[in-house]
């Protein structure tokens, strides 16, 4: 009997023992397992087992469930290691899949750079995903190696047509920068050397041993063309900050001295200032402008001024040039009154007194709140009774009667 106790429980460690080696995969991870192998050595273990035979059901029932029960896991382990390996791999084949009709899409492409690009990228994204089913694997890996090998041996074919393109860009660019001039438009033709800079990345490369030299080439072309530009735009800059200045003094001494009544000595100087003006190189449109405005009303105010105190005028052109000359000025004040944001200065010619008068007239009459609508159309009203009042006034003379005609116009526009 001991015997047989003895033999029993030598069976029984060694159950233990085959069911301890089994729920030792439970703890290891599915992906670091040799599935093909380890379940082979389960299914020995099992065949142990059962060659172990029955012991007295007293001693082996929970341990034969438990036996059961790992190794049952370990395959449940296995089919859903297996599933998700397909499935992973299916998905790659749609990735890949992916890859190989883009890839084919692109493999007549001429679009050098970046087709060349493009088909570096799918190949690092091939690289990148995992492997597909065993049976699709070789063909799909030809068709995409296929249509890459397509594209860049057509590019090989083309490098030296890309060659002889980048050679014209760089004797484009090397002839603009023999041409440059004083006269030159600077704006276009830099628009014109960035445009052959963009070609130029559209063209693809060249052989090895071209590319270094033809690049430093067109990059050199493009260097001294933009360095001329600068030094010409720097020139050209310097110059009109001098015209600017010439000007500037020439409308501070006709404002200066447009109040003066010494009226032959001061003609002879509006005309030499006037000669002086036009041989001075011309500025930007929007500064000509400007100080031509104020060299003009400078003189304009002179003449004006000049007609009514030595011309052999009739009362009532003189009369008139008053009325109208109010008129100017009075819309001129009330533009300042009302439109801050133009920042408008009182006329440099009416005494300061006479022109607050009018404001001090219009504040009270326009400005009655701080309602920006009401003193819009207050200003409105009164615009509308200086033109009724301006029809009703009668011609100055032939000669004056375009200079206040241009005053008034400009007048009634800054409440455009």
């Amino acid at each position: 009997m001991k015997a047989c106790d003895k033999g029993y429980n030598r069976c029984l460690a060694k159950k233990q023992e085959l069911c301890e080696q089994v729920k030792a995969y439970e703890e290891k991870d599915a992906s670091s397992i040799f599935w093909k192998d380890e379940s082979e050595n389960v299914k020995r273990i099992q065949g142990e087992w059962n060659d172990i035979g029955f012991l007295p059901q007293i001693m082996e029932k929970d341990l034969r469930d438990a036996f059961q029960e790992t190794c049952n896991n370990f395959f449940e382990k296995q089919k859903e290691f297996y599933t998700k390996r397909d499935n992973e791999r299916n998905e790659n084949l749609r990735l890949k899949t992916e890859i190989c009709v883009e890839s084919e899409e692109l493999a007549e492409s001429d679009d050098w750079n970046r087709t060349s690009s493009r088909l570096k990228t799918l190949q690092r994204s091939w690289k990148e995903i995992g492997p597909v089913p065993k049976k699709e694997g070789e063909d799909l890996w030809l068709r995409f190696r296929t249509a890459c090998n397509t594209f860049f041996e057509n590019l090989e074919k083309h490098k030296p047509e890309n060659l002889k393109l980048k050679q014209d860009l760089c004797e484009q660019v090397e002839n603009y920068v023999k041409e440059v001039n004083e006269e030159t438009d600077l704006s276009t033709l830099s628009r014109t050397v960035m445009d052959l800079q963009r070609q130029w990345k559209e063209i693809g490369p060249v052989t090895l041993e071209e590319t270094e030299s033809i690049w430093e080439r067109f990059q050199k072309a493009c260097n001294d063309f933009f360095q001329l530009r600068n030094d010409f735009i720097k020139k050209r800059k310097k110059e009109e900050m001098e015209s600017l200045r010439l000007k500037e003094n020439l409308v501070i001494e006709s404002e200066k001295i447009a109040t003066s009544n010494e009226w032959e000595g001061i003609t002879d100087r509006f005309k030499e200032l006037q000669e002086k003006w036009h041989t001075i190189d011309e500025l930007p449109p929007r500064k000509e402008k400007d100080l031509w405005e104020r060299f003009n009303e400078a003189s304009d105010y002179f003449f004006t001024q000049k007609m009514i105190n030595t011309e052999d005028l009739d009362t009532q052109a003189q009369d008139n040039l008053k009325e109208k000359e109010k008129i100017c000025l009075s819309l001129e004040i009330l533009a300042k009154l009302t439109l801050p944001e133009k920042r408008l200065e009182y006329n440099k010619f009416i005494p300061m007194a006479e022109q607050l008068s009018i404001a001090l007239e219009y504040k009270d009459e326009i400005i009655t709140s701080g309602d920006e609508k009401t003193i819009r159309e207050n200003a409105q009203k009164k615009i509308k009774q200086l033109e009724e009042q301006w029809k009703e006034i009668g011609k100055v003379s032939d000669r004056y009667d375009e200079s206040i005609l241009n005053r008034y116009k400009k007048d009634l526009d800054r409440f455009k």
